[in-house]
């Protein structure tokens, strides 16, 4: 017996280069597993070569959905990037009630109010089959 419920998937492309040099990225590999049917959890890290970071965004255009402050202690980062401002807490962490499928963005927004495009995210709705697994044991 089969019964499909609609699940959400996360995908997401970098919009910046990889070996930027002012701005460096990376979303958690949990965030690309997760099943976001009722709450969307979003971490990863972010450090900019001369500024601070206030926060990081999530929107769909100009409507801003969730604000994640740098508060996750990132000991990697901070010992590749130790020149590059707050890399010893470089992490954003967050979660939210999941938004409808579609497209969003994530930013980072600076110490100067300049924001700068992190990723492309979309919501996917798939059908994922719900299985039922019965096994009968003669006596």
């Amino acid at each position: 017996m089969t019964t499909e419920i609609p699940v959400v998937r996360v995908d997401a492309t970098q919009k910046i280069k990889v070996f930027s040099r002012t701005v460096r990225f990376a979303l958690d590999e949990d965030v690309f597993r997760q099943d976001a049917r009722e709450t969307l959890h979003l971490s990863g890290w972010v450090i900019h070569r001369r500024r601070s970071i206030r926060c990081v965004i999530l929107h769909k255009a100009s409507e801003t959905l969730a604000l994640g402050k740098l508060t996750e202690h990132r000991p990697r980062v901070h010992q590749q990037f130790p020149t590059y401002p707050d890399a010893g807490r470089a992490g954003f962490d967050f979660t939210l009630p999941a938004p409808p499928s579609g497209h969003y963005e994530l930013s980072a927004e600076l110490d100067n109010g300049k924001r700068i495009r992190l990723a492309e995210i979309e919501l996917v709705r798939r059908s994922q089959p719900k299985l039922l697994f019965l096994s009968l044991i003669h006596i």
